[in-house]
């Protein structure tokens, strides 16, 4: 990538800036690859602690906002952050055995698939969009937003299945309050 690259962990959507202005919207990358890693550790069957989520940008990309520190600007940057975290986990064994059983997963690399995961992610965003938009029967009326004094309305924590209360308002307020 070029340019320069804002972003940070908790956003839904990073924006890319090149010279004259020129400027892109593309999906947080690491919630694009929490997603992978997920499905990787249900198809080997390990546990979450041993697999770690890295970002990488090659080219001349720069971050204009602070970055989590998952995320490495260059090859020479992803190795030093594999490098911090270098333990032995898998036997030789275990990691050839991984590594077929991901090739027998792996979906081919065409213009179909690729176009048939498109229509797949603006289905699930075309969901996402009237879910957000309708009014949620399990509003939390009573006590106001943190934040923004707006609304409240249940939601799940995606990764540990906890129930919590969020504004109605987000992604512009993120206030949020645990269920009691």
């Amino acid at each position: 990538m070029t340019g320069w690259i804002f972003g940070s962990a908790e956003q839904r959507k990073w924006t890319q800036v090149q010279k004259g202005g020129k400027r892109r919207s593309f999906q947080n990358p690491l919630r694009q690859n929490y997603a992978h890693v997920k499905a990787v550790e249900e198809i080997l069957g390990v546990e979450s602690n041993v697999l770690h989520n890295f970002i990488v940008f090659t080219g001349s990309a720069a971050p204009k906002t602070d970055m989590p520190e998952n995320v490495a600007w260059g090859l020479q940057a992803l190795g030093r952050l594999i490098a911090l975290r270098k333990q032995l986990v898998f036997s030789q064994n275990q990691l050839n055995a991984f590594a077929k059983t991901l090739q027998g997963q792996a979906l081919e690399n065409n213009s179909t698939v690729r176009k048939e995961h498109l229509q797949n992610l603006e289905k699930k965003a075309a969901v996402r969009t009237r879910a957000s938009s309708s009014k949620p029967a399990s509003s939390m009326a009573q006590t106001p937003c943190p934040k923004c004094g707006g609304e409240m309305v249940k939601r799940v924590n995606r990764k540990t299945g906890n129930a919590f209360w969020g504004c109605a308002k987000f992604p512009k307020c993120r206030g949020t309050q645990k269920v009691a």
